[in-house]
C-alpha cells in the first residue's frame, strides 16, 4: 500500500497545470486519471487486493488498525486533491473537503469492484460519477 503511494506522489497538484478558464472539471479529472494511471503503472483494481487483505485479517486488530491509518492518509491526500481544485475555482468554496474524499473513495472502491466483477469499467460514467459528487 505506501510503495503505491510512494509512485504517486504529487498527484494533489495535476489541476494547477490547467486553467478553469479553458479546462472543464471533466477534462481535470481525465487528465488526473491519466496520470494516476502512468504513475502507478498498473490498473486500478487493487481495491479487490484490500478487500481481501481486509476479510483475511479483520480479527487481526492490530492489522485492522494499520488499514484504516492507510485509509486516513488516503482520505487527507483526497481532501488535498478537492481544496487544489476549489483554490483552482473548479468546484464551490462551501463543500466539504472531508465529507467529499469519504465518497470518492466509497465511489471509487464500489465502481472499480463492480466494474471488475461484471464486466469492465465505463470511463464515461466514473468520471460524470465524479463530476456529481464534486459539483
Amino acid at each position: 500500500m505506501r510503495y503505491r503511494q510512494s509512485l504517486s506522489s504529487g498527484w494533489t497538484n495535476i489541476p494547477k497545470q490547467f486553467n478553469p478558464a479553458d479546462t472543464t472539471l471533466e477534462e481535470v479529472l481525465l487528465a488526473t486519471l491519466a496520470q494516476l494511471q502512468q504513475m502507478w503503472k498498473a490498473g486500478a483494481n487493487w481495491i479487490l487486493v484490500l478487500v481481501d487483505f481486509y476479510q483475511q485479517t479483520k480479527h487481526d486488530p492490530e492489522l485492522h488498525e494499520m488499514l484504516k491509518r492507510e485509509y486516513r492518509g488516503w482520505v487527507a491526500e483526497i481532501e488535498t486533491y478537492v481544496n487544489v481544485l476549489k483554490e483552482q475555482g473548479w468546484i464551490s468554496h462551501n463543500k466539504d473537503p472531508h465529507l467529499i474524499a469519504m465518497q470518492i473513495i466509497a465511489f471509487n472502491e464500489g465502481f472499480t469492484t463492480f466494474s471488475v466483477l461484471f464486466g469492465g469499467s465505463n470511463r464515461e460514467a466514473f468520471i460524470q460519477g465524479m463530476v456529481k459528487l464534486l459539483a
